[in-house]
């Protein structure tokens, strides 16, 4: 699209006006005004001509793609190329796709060279996938009468993972390089099940400890010593059904995005514990499965599959999860489920699935505390009659919750009901207490 420019008009107002008026109070002059009319439509078709002709040989670029964490801000390098060299004046603007922005409406300058780079300075509000542009260039003639609009596509992604800021400033003395668990060592009790060495038997030294095979070989008995297992294998869970789209209030985050915060922190204490830490996430289907690892790099692969996570409006199907749990994790792990059990119907669910896997693995829920959910004689005082009947809903589902606790530990599944916001510290919390105390 060719538009015309603030300049053409002030040229034609200013020759064609006196022109005319020139030609209508001497009429010996009245040849002048086609002239004159002639002129500037000569110029200002050579001028379009000049200004097609740089917008056939301009392509735009994107140098990388994005990668941020959500209220931060990162920077877009563009790269505009003009294969004929020719130097032009241009506007770019850059179209944003919804929960992104930027403080640069648009970038004025001129093309100097064959390639040219500018900077644009991007904010995220939520976490997610975005692509980016396209990427519209208004490209200014020789004598700055027309502007010829160009539209170019990129091919450019932005990355905005969750802001993790506060969970760490919560557990700053954990995440600070000073011995094995932060800034206190952790006194590990237990004896351990992770085979060390053999040694001769001693007097007092259990028979279940005797290494059978050895001992025929060496036609004494020998004893096997066991150290305090260290790398330790955990699998987290998160939910991502319609339950986990639920908000506290108005105005607050739904809970998944609560589970991404609480998976990525547990997932970083794992990699700081040198830990084995894997990834399952499900609706009524399993959607993504990360297999156990360690180190940096498998903490970039946890973030990759969580960043983009949404809610979907189905129930969990713990039948499907229990069934691809118990086929993909063969060793003894601690598996982290981030859900929601007020439901009666789906932990009855629960509870028939994942009793076969308890017996195996150690299972731990942890559950936000819905909003109600409190017992009748806590919190402040009543101030009108309709909190009283509030306050009696919220310990019905208060009670119903404790009595789910007690089933789930009848089958040996950990209950965790935890306050939203912190959710992330005490599932390090329990993490570390699990380790220090060798369940596992």
């Amino acid at each position: 699209m060719i538009v015309p420019e603030e300049r053409f008009l002030w040229v034609s107002a200013l020759t064609l006006v006196p022109a005319a008026v020139t030609a209508a109070l001497l009429p010996t002059l009245a040849g002048l005004f086609p002239l004159v009319v002639v002129a500037l439509v000569a110029l200002a078709l050579v001028d379009i001509i000049l200004v097609v002709r740089l917008a056939r040989s301009l392509s735009v670029e994107a140098s990388e793609d994005l990668r941020f964490s959500c209220g931060r801000s990162a920077t877009l390098f563009l790269l505009l190329k003009q294969r004929n060299g020719q130097k032009s004046r241009v506007r770019v603007g850059l179209a944003l796709p919804e929960g992104m922005s930027t403080d640069q409406s648009e970038w004025r300058g001129s093309l100097d060279q064959a390639k040219t780079q500018l900077q644009w300075p991007l904010s995220a509000s939520r976490r997610g996938e975005y692509h980016l542009g396209p990427v519209s260039v208004r490209l200014i003639s020789p004598l700055c009468f027309w502007g010829r609009q160009v539209v170019c596509p990129i091919e450019a992604e932005a990355a905005v993972y969750p802001n993790l800021a506060g969970e760490r400033k919560a557990l700053a003395a954990f995440f600070l390089n000073r011995g094995v668990s932060g800034m206190h060592q952790l006194r590990q009790v237990g004896q351990g099940r992770e085979f060390e060495k053999v040694r001769d038997y001693l007097a007092g030294d259990s028979l279940g400890d005797i290494h059978w095979k050895a001992t025929a070989k060496r036609r004494q008995l020998v004893t096997k010593e066991f150290q305090i297992e260290r790398t330790q294998r955990i699998f987290i869970c998160v939910d991502s059904s319609r339950l986990s789209a639920r908000q506290g209030g108005a105005g607050e985050e739904p809970l998944l995005e609560r589970f991404i915060g609480a998976a990525l922190t547990l997932g970083l204490a794992a990699e700081r514990q040198g830990d084995l830490c894997g990834l399952a996430t499900f609706s009524d289907q399993l959607q993504t499965l990360v297999r156990f690892g360690s180190g940096k790099a498998h903490y970039g692969v946890l973030r990759d599959a969580l960043y983009r996570l949404k809610t979907a409006d189905v129930s969990p199907d713990f039948r499907e999860l229990a069934a691809n749990l118990g086929l993909h994790l063969r060793r003894r792990a601690l598996i982290m489920l981030l859900t929601n059990l007020d439901d009666p119907a789906l932990a009855e669910d629960f509870l028939q699935h994942f009793t076969p896997l308890a017996a195996r693995h150690l299972v731990v829920v942890a559950m936000p505390r819905p909003e109600p959910a409190r017992s009748l004689f806590t919190g402040p005082a009543v101030t009108a009659q309709a909190e009283i009947y509030q306050r009696l809903g919220g310990h019905i589902i208060w009670n119903s919750l404790q009595e789910l606790e007690k089933k789930l530990r009848q089958k040996n599944v950990g209950f965790a009901l935890i306050e939203r916001d912190q959710l992330a510290i005490e599932l390090v919390s329990r993490y570390l207490d699990i380790k220090r105390r060798q369940i596992l």
